[in-house]
Order: C-alpha cells, then structure tokens, then sequence
C-alpha cells in the first residue's frame, strides 16, 4: 500500500511539473461565433500559484446576451477556446467534459481565452490558465466572456480545478 501511494504521488507531481499536452480542434463556426459577440475583459491582475480547490466555480456571466435557455439544461457543453489572436479570433477548442481535472495542460500560445457554454449556467470547478511552466496561473473568472491576456502573457498552460 506504502509503495503505491508513493506511486501515485511521484505521478501526480510529475504531471505539474511537466504539464500533458493537450489535444484540441479548430473551434466551431458556431463557437467562433458566439466568442466574437461576448463582452471583452482584459487580464491586467498578477499570476498566483495554482490553488488546490477553486471554491466559486466559474461563475455565469452577468451580461450573455445568447438564446433563451431551460433552466434544467445542463452544465455541458462546455467548451475552452484558447485563441492566438486578441479579442478570441482564430481559436481552438477543448472540451471541458472531457478534459481531466487538476491537471496542467500545454497548448499552443495564445493571448485571449472563452468558455462557451450556451446555457450560462456557470461550472462547478475553476479554469485557470497562464504561461508556460505551470507555475503561475490566472482564473478565467465566468463563462461566455472573451478574456484577452494584456500582461504576462503570451500563455501556454491550462488546468480545471475542482
């Protein structure tokens, strides 16, 4: 039992310190679009270290203007578009549902970032991101928001906490 939860722990260090590349596609034209209508936010504030529990969650945006939605729909989709150009133009995509929590992960660079998530709900853990190393991070702080990166960046990691 000793040696595996040394195991477990060797892993789990390793995986900070050497942040998982992460797989992406070309975001959708319909996610392109929804990012391009969200209200713009400019990251100014200073990197911290990643924190061990996100408490808020990512927060629904107080201004997304989308299509009406049941309250019962669900968290997902919920979608990370990590964007080389300002203003979350020419962007990828990450699938939210499917990426693993508290995990660093490294991407290309990119300068603005979006949480699409059509019914605004809001997530259950939070989405930090920040530059290559996985040593500091910044929180994306709500969904359906476009998020340029005015210091620090360019970034290069991403993690979801829980």
């Amino acid at each position: 039992m000793f040696s595996f939860t040394l195991v477990a722990a060797a892993l789990v260090a390793y995986a900070h310190a050497n942040p998982i590349e992460a797989s992406a596609s070309d975001a959708s034209a319909s996610d392109l679009a929804a990012a391009a209508s969200f209200p713009k936010l400019d990251f100014t504030s200073s990197l911290a270290p990643l924190p061990t529990s996100a408490e808020n969650g990512t927060l629904p945006s107080d201004s997304f203007q989308g299509p009406s939605t049941d309250l019962g729909e669900a968290i997902f989709p919920a979608t990370l578009l990590i964007c080389p150009s300002l203003n979350c133009a020419n962007c990828l995509s990450y699938d939210l549902l499917t990426t693993p929590m508290n995990t660093c992960f490294r991407t290309t660079p990119f300068v603005s970032m979006a949480i699409v998530q059509p019914s605004n709900e809001g997530l259950p853990f939070g989405v930090f991101v920040g530059p290559p190393g996985c040593h500091d991070f910044l929180k994306i702080p709500a969904v359906n928001i476009c998020v340029n990166v005015i210091s620090g960046g360019p970034f290069n990691d991403f993690a979801l906490v829980s």
